[in-house]
């Protein structure tokens, strides 16, 4: 159970590393400048994609270790809420502060989906993709850490 666990997870990470090396001149240039309409669009489909790995790999620990996902309606927020929590099954996955950092991208997410694109708001969404390479990093680390030694 362990094993494909980690080799999951360990596909989602690389798969969020791939997102972020297919748009790399785009975030660096939207980290110097203000980006247009197009440009904004596309980092706010980034966010989404992003939060969307994260979510595929809380659920996949979800499923594997809780035995369950979250049924409610507001299953997203109980995921992730989840996560900062021990268990009888497991330890906390993530720290209470980087639960924090991705509450901040859920709520992105959450807009993009249920809003029309040219309400987009580039000094909403900046300090999201300024922070969000670091974001996958710390992500990273307290991942390996909560897998480290379980076989």
């Amino acid at each position: 159970m362990w094993a494909e666990l980690k080799k999951d997870v360990e596909f989602e990470l690389g798969q969020i590393q791939r997102l972020f090396d297919e748009y790399k001149e785009l975030i660096s240039s939207a980290k110097a400048g203000r980006p247009d309409k197009a440009e904004l669009l596309a980092l706010a489909g980034i966010l989404h994609s992003f939060y969307n790995g994260i979510e595929s790999i809380f659920k996949r620990i979800a499923s594997c270790l809780d035995g369950e996902l979250p049924r409610k309606t507001s299953w997203h927020r109980d995921l992730l809420d989840s996560m900062a929590t021990e268990n009888s099954s497991r330890p906390p996955v993530v720290s209470h502060e980087l639960h924090d950092q991705l509450d901040d991208y859920l709520r992105f997410r959450h807009r993009f989906r249920h809003s029309y694109s040219f309400q987009l708001v580039w000094e909403d969404m900046r300090p999201l993709v300024l922070a969000c390479e670091e974001t996958l990093r710390r992500l990273e680390a307290e991942l390996a850490e909560f897998l480290k030694g379980r076989s």
